[in-house]
């Protein structure tokens, strides 16, 4: 059957909708709830080739597209933050849950996105794996909590994937989730986006290198679909 693209009622935590886009393949009892970073959104590599593989692998895909840049947001404080961010999980779960009879679930959370897999991993019993993509593992400035213990709580069926240049890369705590039971891919040089900075010219501008960029982002796409 033909993919199909729809958007579903989502209404957020400040009483409007939030942008989403269903991507169905018939329902074959799978689905997987995308939920990007602030500034990273779906639509960009490494969510879109995520996505590419889950779909793939016969599960529907849902793009939670809130919208945190937002002066409302970005000028509540943290608890208030917390609990938008918490809402909106729950209504984003509970809404494409509704749309059909899904069996199998698997949460993918970019960056902040994270966030919504430490609440319904800690709500929900029914996720079956989630996928965190360069998870916050140090306190982050956008929110201004700690949730790494929170994180070791929920992290048994996960997959983490983060890099080794990435601000919140510890490989203390990511061995401590592997412990746990967790499974996690550490990639050498990669920065919070998984991109991969070019060799030094001696000039103080970042330059990205576009290939081992690419040979990063399919270290990942394998990693997925070997996880899925």
């Amino acid at each position: 059957m033909a993919e199909t693209k729809k958007s579903l009622d989502i209404i957020g935590h400040d009483g409007k909708p939030i942008k989403n886009t269903l991507t169905s393949l018939g329902n074959k009892g799978k689905i997987a709830i995308v939920f990007p970073g602030i500034g990273y959104t779906c639509q960009m590599p490494l969510l879109y080739y995520a996505t590419v593989a889950l779909l793939g692998k016969g599960y529907d895909v849902l793009w939670v597209e809130y919208d945190y840049k937002n002066e409302r947001f970005s000028t509540s404080r943290a608890r208030e933050k917390v609990e938008w961010m918490n809402f909106d999980a729950d209504e984003s779960y509970k809404t494409a849950i509704s749309t059909g009879r899904y069996k199998h679930v698997v949460l993918v959370g970019k960056s902040l996105g994270t966030f919504a897999l430490v609440r319904l991993n800690t709500r929900i019993n029914d996720i079956e794996k989630s996928i965190w993509l360069t998870p916050l593992l140090k306190k982050p400035s956008a929110v201004g909590i700690d949730v790494y213990n929170k994180i070791k709580g929920v992290c048994k069926n996960g997959l983490f994937i983060i890099g080794t240049e990435d601000p919140h890369y510890d490989k203390t705590k990511i061995r401590a989730l592997e412990a746990l039971g967790a499974k996690s891919l550490s990639i050498l040089g990669a920065d919070h986006s998984l991109e991969i900075e070019s060799t030094s010219n001696g000039s103080n501008e970042i330059e990205i290198s576009p290939l081992k960029s690419l040979k990063a982002l399919e270290q990942v796409v394998k990693e997925i679909e070997g996880f899925v």
